[in-house]
């Protein structure tokens, strides 16, 4: 998260995030698109001649294609990266410099300009405009350099038209002029040369050892790293930033450098390697491994761009502790089958397997588990709770519990001699918000989620279901109807789509479509009804897509349909056909354009209906109404049963939809409000049930059940945990999740339970428990309970100050459906901490620009990168103004000589000052585990150094630290 404001924060001083000011839709629909329509807001000048008639090669790239394309923000946009924020600087602001770069790259090929990089670049797509790329575009750029070329040469110039056009007025017809007399054709000029083509290298340097490195060998490779499954764009299970694992190597590089993930003196040491050894993505489930491996690429790495294999200084190893705790207690006790017997149960793969793994088969993880949670105490050997566990009768191995007891304090004792001073850190006090188990409780046996059950989509909507789609096949190229209806609609994939991690499919270019024949079964299904409803679960990647965009579709083409639910920009647009609405079905189409934007790079649960009467639209679960219902009724008999039903693009591959879609189902009715409602909580993932075995507290056959989800790749939410068993005065009180032998200090949102009198299927609590993964596959849990039935244990709660004043009087139990604060709490916030007004017009219309990407409920699941970006966009806006405003920017920063120049202004006493006001103003100093002043003086002082090396004013400046200190996680959660 810290990674991601930070490079937010750079790129909104630099251009690349554009805060938007001006909020204006740009509709462009099926049979009104031109691209080539209007005159270019930039004509172009008459070509200055030399005295054969040509011009240099600067000057007509300046009039060509510089000008009109890639410094005219309506068109390509290159500009707003390509100017300074990214290389290669192809639209910057001067001329020389822009065409060194377009030189360097030989993204203009004179002899074949259909070759030049440029044209192919736009070919492939690239572009922040979904209206400017492609294959059109691109033969606008080839037509540009061809003119050029032209100019070059010496030929006649003529203005190049490449605005789009919106819903452009028909031209009337002019009458044919009289033909006149052929003029006498002008002698074509000499060519000058053909100059030898140079070839385009794909990548070069230190990026192209990266890429024949770390970055195929491990990071883009789906059997070890994995890492392409969330940090690119699309990634199959979300995009994480960094994007260092991104489809093109050079900008992977330059990303891994920029985060510092890669130490080319030390390896080992490199974050890319330490962040899998800590078990992050792990993929053979051996996490030093596996850290191993990433750091062996970098060596390669660091081998061919150095000349020679890296020899790291040794890192100084710590005191013997592991080898003491190994002789005296790891091997002759803990994993000793005639002594202790811990290795019985307390490691993974013990029978039964419970946690804590303080005899884990790895010793080092062992002794990482006992300093954790204070099972030996070097100190005070008699308070071990190896000792006083033994002591009350758990595990004995000789019948006697004092006698095995003392067993373990003679070994802790002999632990604590030959070691001075005692090592690691002292063990954090059992408590809410504590590191790790509390030593008192009844701890469940682990599972993971293979052994959970599933729910199998439990609670949806099944009756008039015509066709079904939940996307898990995951290999091959059909995707199944799994309605039970015949024949089943089965669909066939091609071009850019491809399967998601687990769930889904993602679009990028491609379709899936059924044949004509397997397609009828819609049309024979919904006319008799004349109702029906078309529903999804998708992300879409943007909201600039246009079309509108396809997402699901039964139609022939771009001007002939029975139904599509699609995008247009940032809105969702139904089209269907009936007697009153033309065989396009948008005589007119539906698209109601409600306060907030509809459509936004997150997940989203988007149906559509119609009842014969009008047409609806719910997102996630809500009826979006503006105030304009749909009122074109009309039955279906003019549908077409020749048509094609298909996902993610038209029939005619030129209504591409982008993004990823993880459920869809078509229905031969209209849903109601309540079923749409009962499909969102049903969600679009198996819900998992975690059933824990408690009769050993209580009675036989006793119960916990947890249901668990996934939230995105590297979350659980776990909620809702129910007794299971005979009604009694069965009492549960406090306990906690326990993953992979561990609790966290965060995410326990049932420790403050305190349910009596339970009976079969009571829900204990209506909190949640947000916890972070590490690897689904091997990921297990347990439950921690300080009481239940008769096992009473005491339990002593840790307090912090910052709790007496916000939570100590509130309700406990912070519920997985109340963590963040809406978009109107976050305004408000942000107003109190800058001091600007919410009425000033700049902030408040960034607010309506951004509140659909703000959180628009407390739910802690419903949290998406799109939130942290919209969330950063409004808080530059607010830093801005109070920046921008000397009275407001002294009483948040104190005051400052605004007239130095940067480097003499930020001095050490200056970069104090100004992290001091961002810890007083932004983040607070009362709460529990909150970075330490120093760690915000660290990060303020890299931006700012930063920052004044890339040039940018004592205001930029300012506001790039606000940005960092206003986008703090601390400011978004309750």
């Amino acid at each position: 998260m810290k990674i991601l404001i930070v490079l937010s924060v750079i790129l909104l001083l630099q251009g690349c995030i554009v805060p938007k000011k001006n909020k204006g839709k740009l509709s462009i629909k099926d049979d009104l698109v031109s691209t080539n329509s209007l005159p270019t807001p930039n004509p172009t000048p008459t070509i200055p001649g030399n005295q054969n008639g040509t011009i240099t090669e600067i000057e007509a790239f300046r009039i060509h294609v510089y000008e009109p394309i890639l410094r005219n923000p309506v068109t390509a946009q290159c500009l707003t990266c390509h100017d300074s924020a990214i290389p290669p600087y192809i639209a910057n602001g001067s001329l020389a410099t822009a065409y060194s770069f377009v030189n360097a790259n030989n993204l203009i090929n004179l002899s074949n300009p259909a070759m030049s990089g440029l044209v192919m670049k736009i070919n492939n797509g690239h572009s922040i405009s979904s209206v400017w790329s492609g294959s059109t575009n691109a033969g606008l750029m080839n037509l540009a350099i061809m003119k050029m070329v032209g100019a070059i040469n010496g030929q006649q110039s003529m203005p190049i038209n490449i605005n789009p056009v919106v819903n452009p007025t028909p031209t009337p017809p002019v009458p044919t002029p009289t033909p006149v007399p052929t003029p006498t054709p002008i002698p074509t000029p000499t060519p000058i040369p053909t100059p030898t083509p140079i070839p385009t290298p794909v990548v070069t340097g230190n990026a192209l050892h990266f890429m024949n490195t770390v970055y195929n060998e491990v990071l883009r490779n789906p059997a070890t790293g994995k890492c392409l499954n969330c940090h690119k764009m699309g990634g199959a299970l979300g995009q994480f930033s960094p994007y260092f694992a991104g489809d093109d190597p050079t900008t992977a590089y330059q990303i891994a450098n920029t985060f510092g993930l890669i130490n080319l003196t030390n390896p080992a040491l490199s974050r890319l390697a330490t962040k899998v050894g800590e078990g992050h993505a792990s993929w053979t489930g051996n996490p030093a491994a596996d850290a191993a491996v990433m750091a062996a690429s970098i060596t390669d790495l660091a081998t061919l761009i150095n000349g020679a294999a890296p020899t790291p200084t040794p890192t100084p190893a710590p005191a013997d502790a592991l080898t003491v705790f190994t002789n005296t207690i790891y091997n002759p006790l803990l994993r000793n089958t005639g002594t202790a017997r811990c290795l019985n149960c307390h490691r993974a793969g013990g029978s039964p397997q419970i946690a804590p793994f303080f005899a884990s088969d790895n010793v080092q993880d062992a002794y990482n588990t006992a300093i954790a949670l204070g099972l030996f105490n070097l100190t005070n050997p008699a308070a071990s709770r190896y000792v006083t566990k033994v002591g009350e009768g758990h595990y004995t191995w000789t019948g006697s519990a004092a006698n095995d007891s003392n067993t373990f304090l003679v070994a802790v004792q002999s632990m604590a001699a030959q070691l001075t001073p005692p090592p690691g850190p002292t063990p954090t006090p059992p408590g809410p918000g504590g590191n790790g188990i509390i030593p008192n409780m009844a701890n469940t046996s682990a599972l993971t989620i293979a052994q959970a059950s599933g729910t199998g989509g439990l609670g949806r909507v099944t009756q008039d279901i015509v066709a079904f789609y939940d996307f898990k096949t995951g290999s091959g190229t059909t995707i199944v109807d799994k309605s039970g209806v015949s024949p089943a609609l089965d669909l066939t994939m091609s071009g850019n789509i491809d399967w998601a991690g687990g769930q889904g499919i993602i679009c990028d270019g491609g379709k899936a479509q059924a044949n004509t024949t397997l397609s009828k079964k819609l049309h024979d299904q919904i006319v008799p009804t004349g109702k029906f409803t078309v529903e999804a679960w998708i992300i879409p990647e943007n909201n600039a897509q246009e079309g509108p965009a396809r997402i699901i579709s039964y139609s022939d083409g771009t001007q002939r349909r029975n139904f599509t639910y699609g995008q247009a920009t940032e809105y969702y647009n139904f089209r269907n056909r009936n007697g009153n609405t033309g065989n396009n079905g948008s005589a007119p189409s539906y698209e109601p354009q409600v306060k907030v934007i509809n459509a936004t790079p997150a997940i989203q649960h988007v149906v559509m209906t119609y009842d014969g009467q009008q047409r609806q639209i719910y997102l996630n679960g809500i009826l979006l109404d503006d105030g304009a219902p749909d009122n074109v009724a009309g039955d279906l008999t003019s549908w077409n049963d020749g048509y094609n039903f298909l996902l993610c693009n038209e029939t005619s591959d030129n209504r591409i939809w982008k993004g990823t879609m993880m459920l869809a189902a078509v229905y031969k009715d209209a849903l109601t409000n309540t079923e749409v409602i009962t499909n969102y909580n049903a969600g679009y993932a198996e819900k998992k049930i975690l059933s824990f075995d408690i009769s050993a507290f209580t009675n036989p056959g006793a119960k916990l059940d947890v249901t668990l989800e996934m939230i995105d790749g590297e979350t659980y939410s776990l909620y809702a945990p129910t007794f299971t068993g005979l009604a009694g005065t069965t009492n549960i009180k406090n306990l906690r999740i326990v993953v992979n032998g561990q609790m966290s200090i965060a995410g326990q949102g049932f420790s403050t339970v305190n349910k009596t009198g339970l009976g079969n299927g009571t829900e204990i609590s209506s909190a949640g428990s947000v916890i972070a993964a590490t690897d689904p596959m091997t990921d297990t849990f347990a439950l921690a309970i300080e009481q239940i039935g008769n096992a009473m244990n005491v339990h002593t709660p840790v307090t912090y100050g910052y709790e007496s004043a916000n939570i100590q009087n509130a309700n406990p139990e912070i519920s997985n459906k109340s963590g963040l604060k809406t978009f109107d709490q976050i305004f408000a916030s942000l107003s109190n901490i800058t001091g600007v007004p919410q009425t000033n017009n700049v902030v408040s219309d960034a607010y309506n620009d951004v509140m659909d990407g703000l959180p628009s409920n407390d739910s802690i699941d419903t949290f998406s990168g799109a939130h942290q970006i919209n969330y950063i966009k409004l808080s530059y806006e607010f830093c801005d103004q109070m920046v921008s405003n000397t009275g407001l920017r002294n009483a948040f920063f104190g005051s400052l000589n605004i007239g130095l120049a940067p480097a003499s202004l930020f001095n050490t006493t200056t970069k104090a000052q100004v992290a001091d006001a961002i810890v007083m103003k932004a983040i607070g100093s009362s709460i529990n585990n909150q970075p330490t002043q120093t760690e915000v003086e660290t990060e303020v002082n890299g931006l700012i150094d930063e920052l004044v090396t890339d040039g940018q004013s004592n205001t930029n400046i300012l506001k790039g630290v606000c940005v960092l200190g206003t986008s703090t996680m601390g400011i978004v959660l309750k």
